[in-house]
C-alpha cells in the first residue's frame, strides 16, 4: 500500500456497480513523441472507517484516441506513419 498511508485530501467517490467516470484535470495527450502517462490511485476503505485501508492500487496510464480515415490510421486525430510493418527489401518508405 506504498504512497497510499495518507489518504487525506484525495477525493470520494460513492459505491457504485463497478465503474465510475473520473475527470483527468489538466489531461495531456500521450504520443510516440511526448509520452506522457498520468497516474491514478485508487483505494479502497471500509465503508466505517475511511482510516481503515483495505487496498491500494496505483496505475499510470496514457491518454489518446486511436481512429481510421481511409487508409490513414489517425493517433489523437493526426495520421501516424508505422515503419517496419510488413517490410519488404524493395521498399525503405514509410507505410502510410
Amino acid at each position: 500500500a506504498s504512497g497510499c498511508q495518507n489518504l487525506e485530501g484525495w477525493g470520494h467517490l460513492e459505491p457504485s456497480e463497478g465503474f465510475s467516470r473520473l475527470s483527468v484535470p489538466n489531461g495531456r495527450s500521450w504520443s510516440p513523441s511526448d509520452p506522457w502517462l498520468h497516474r491514478l490511485k485508487v483505494a479502497m476503505v471500509h465503508e466505517d472507517s475511511d482510516e481503515d485501508l483495505l487496498d491500494c492500487i496505483e496505475v499510470r496510464f496514457g491518454l489518446r484516441t486511436i481512429a481510421t480515415r481511409g487508409r490513414a490510421i489517425l493517433l489523437n486525430g493526426e495520421p501516424l506513419k508505422l515503419f517496419g510493418v510488413n517490410r519488404h527489401e524493395l521498399t525503405d518508405t514509410a507505410v502510410t
